[in-house]
């Protein structure tokens, strides 16, 4: 990708045009710190030492962060936090800073624009 394709956003760079899922999480506030990226579900960020230690992240695409590992399958009351947008960079709410354990995106992988519905079953998703 050339320069001219590319724009700064926040401590990264990213491509101006993303249509892809995509997020970065820190474990610092402001995009600070350690990151992982993901572009598909994690069901257990401890495998990316990341377990317990976000505090933000930027969003393209439609994001759940879920309190527990496997996306609060074991614990339907757990909290989560959602986020969207295009190269959106959010600090995590106080209630929710260090608490993820696992993450996933909603809506279609390849075109985060596309028109979907998404059915989500138990209250915390």
């Amino acid at each position: 990708v050339s320069q001219s394709q590319r724009m700064t956003v926040g401590n990264f760079t990213s491509r101006a045009k993303a249509s892809s899922q995509v997020l970065t999480c820190y474990d610092g506030k402001d995009g600070s710190g350690n990151s992982v990226r993901a572009i598909d579900y994690i069901p257990n960020l401890g495998s990316y030492n990341m377990d317990n230690r976000i505090s933000s992240c930027c969003f393209t695409g439609t994001w759940i962060l879920f309190a527990e590992q496997n996306y609060n399958g074991y614990n339907v009351g757990a909290s989560n936090w959602w986020a969207y947008g295009d190269n959106s960079c959010l600090n995590t709410p106080t209630q929710f800073d260090n608490v993820a354990s696992s993450l996933r995106y909603t809506g279609a992988p390849d075109d985060w624009k596309y028109s979907t519905l998404n059915l989500y079953f138990n209250d915390y998703f």
